[in-house]
């Protein structure tokens, strides 16, 4: 694969929506899994919304527009149940949620080159809201856009990148994906520790399905786990994973191309021991799988600063 300093895409999958009201953010602290006092200018926070049982029923990233007004990012899956979340959670509460017609891009680098921070910088004295989203090994930012600011934005910007190398930064630095990664089986523990980190706060009062996910903390273990793992060949999303001659996971996201290999994101038993063999079959043919550890703190390419 040949990779860039920085890759872009529009996150058309994921839409902006408005959650306001006097009430909005002590409301909003009692509903997800990380602490909401800890949002300010400047400093987003990602949580999940969670059932009674624990498991994750939406993900979002809240941004501080305004006293009492904050932007959440989520998946269009994930619109929905947030919506019913505060159709029957909001009782006397002042809350309310709209969808916005912003536009979201998310701009990600391989590395922590000085370079890409000037990027940041010029989109934003252009008068770009650009807010911290790291989506990559190397760090990124995200960038929403009025419909007016487009073509500014993508004169400044260049070419979107290729849809490829946004999903090998994705799965390499351990971002799992709603709806292929994260299902509705899926405990905030299961799916690594960057994303447990960064999704959930253990000293934080309650919230619906705090129970289930202190008793698994306190307990220190989980059945499942989501591993990057390096594929011999490229595979294929949704094959079984086996050790032993057991099915023992499942292939969650795949990129048949970057600048490790091909790589894939499983969901695989944390019974598994680290030296079992682990493969999958594709039409027969057996195709190795090796853990991997997430790439956390940046890929040096060749010719960078």
């Amino acid at each position: 694969m040949r990779v860039n300093q920085f890759a872009w895409k529009w996150m058309q999958e994921e839409s902006v929506l408005v959650l306001s009201g006097d009430d909005s953010l002590s409301w909003l602290q009692g509903q997800v899994t990380n602490d909401v006092r800890l949002l300010g200018p400047g400093h987003p926070l990602s949580f999940c919304f969670c059932r009674s049982t624990g498991q994750i029923e939406a993900v979002a990233t809240a941004i501080l527009k305004e006293q009492n007004e904050v932007y959440l990012i989520t998946p269009n899956q994930c619109i929905n149940a947030i919506q019913q979340r505060v159709d029957h959670f909001v009782v006397t509460e002042d809350v309310f949620l709209s969808k916005t017609d912003l536009n979201l891009a998310s701009v990600q680098s391989w590395d922590t080159s000085d370079h890409f921070e000037i990027v940041a910088k010029d989109l934003a004295s252009q008068g770009h809201f650009v807010f911290p989203c790291q989506q990559s090994p190397g760090g990124g930012f995200g960038v929403l856009l009025n419909p007016d600011q487009i073509a500014e934005f993508q004169s400044a910007i260049g070419i979107e990148s290729s849809a490829q190398e946004c999903e090998a930064m994705r799965i390499l630095s351990g971002r799992p994906k709603f709806g292929s990664d994260i299902s509705a089986a899926s405990f905030p523990a299961e799916l690594g520790k960057g994303f447990e980190a960064s999704h959930v706060s253990y000293s934080k009062g309650c919230y619906l399905g705090q129970e289930v996910i202190m008793r698994i903390y306190s307990q220190g273990h989980v059945n499942w786990t989501w591993q990057l793992m390096a594929s011999s060949v490229p595979v294929q999303e949704g094959l079984d994973v086996y050790a032993h001659e057991k099915k023992v996971g499942l292939v969650t996201s795949v990129v048949a191309d970057s600048p490790v290999g091909p790589m894939a994101g499983v969901r695989i038993r944390t019974s598994v021991e680290g030296d079992s063999e682990i493969y999958c079959l594709d039409e027969g043919h057996q195709i190795s799988l090796k853990p991997q550890s997430f790439l956390e703190t940046g890929l040096q390419l060749s010719g960078t600063p």
